[in-house]
């Protein structure tokens, strides 16, 4: 796969793994994610978080990726994300292969993930409490 593909692939993941379980867990559209000091801050560490991880796989972004995030959630304010709409649906959510994957790539370079981490857990016991089918 070229640098490149991947490169975008990275991008899309970082973004989701800030917006998606943020917004899950709070119930705040994209728009309110970026506004809300507490939410902007928690989105930053993890796309600071997920850069970490990616250049560890020799991943060099081109752009800004909290400032693409930003732009994202500007540009879908309105939008309950996939994941919050999952969560609200009682369905299984994408966690494994967002923020559960960046938890695995971490380890994998000997690095901690913390925010990603408690992301994960926070999604995947929400998951628990409805899904029993899943666990």
């Amino acid at each position: 796969m070229s640098k490149n593909i991947k490169m975008e692939i990275w991008k899309k993941a970082v973004i989701n793994c800030a917006i998606n379980p943020v917004g899950a867990i709070t119930g705040m559209k994209n728009g309110e994610l970026i506004k809300n000091e507490y939410t902007a801050k928690i989105m930053a560490l993890v796309v600071s978080e997920c850069i970490e991880v990616a250049e560890k796989e020799g991943i060099a972004f081109d752009e800004d990726i909290f400032k693409k995030t930003e732009k994202i959630a500007e540009l879908t304010s309105e939008n309950e994300n996939s994941m919050l709409q999952d969560i609200k649906k009682r369905k299984k959510t994408e966690i494994e292969f967002l923020n559960g994957k960046v938890t695995k790539i971490a380890e994998s370079h000997g690095l901690k993930s913390p925010y990603n981490r408690t992301l994960y857990f926070l999604i995947k016991s929400m998951e628990k409490r409805y899904r029993k089918d899943l666990y």
